[in-house]
């Protein structure tokens, strides 16, 4: 099937543009989508159903702890190889764990409205 250069197809907006969906709002000065439509007990979200910034530098210092959880698939050979220790590129396990450490380390600047800790 051959395509006209500059011919956009029914199933996709010329130029770019993308429809919102019905019941939708794109509107910066009305809430996104359904929750904006009732009130929030969110704190980083306005009666209107806007997001904003939260002051939290008068909120105490606390511990906390967060638990993640987590499954793979591999072959038999190549659990045999990491239960072994005898992976040629180093300890997937140990990599794993590093990535896991700096992914925590990021988790403010990935997660919107998520202040950094100290």
């Amino acid at each position: 099937m051959s395509k006209k250069k500059g011919a956009a197809s029914a199933a996709t907006p010329s130029r770019g543009h993308v429809k919102p969906r019905r019941g939708v709002s794109v509107s910066s000065r009305r809430g996104w989508g359904p929750a904006a439509s009732r009130k929030s007990n969110l704190s980083h979200v306005d009666a209107r159903g806007r997001v904003k910034m939260v002051d939290v530098g008068g909120k105490p210092v606390t511990d906390r702890e967060a638990v993640a959880r987590g499954s793979i698939t591999m072959s038999h050979t190549a659990l045999r190889l990491v239960r072994r220790g005898a992976v040629k590129k180093g300890d997937p396990l140990q990599a794993a764990r590093l990535a896991g450490i700096m992914a925590a380390k990021q988790t403010s600047a990935l997660i919107p409205l998520c202040h950094p800790l100290p």
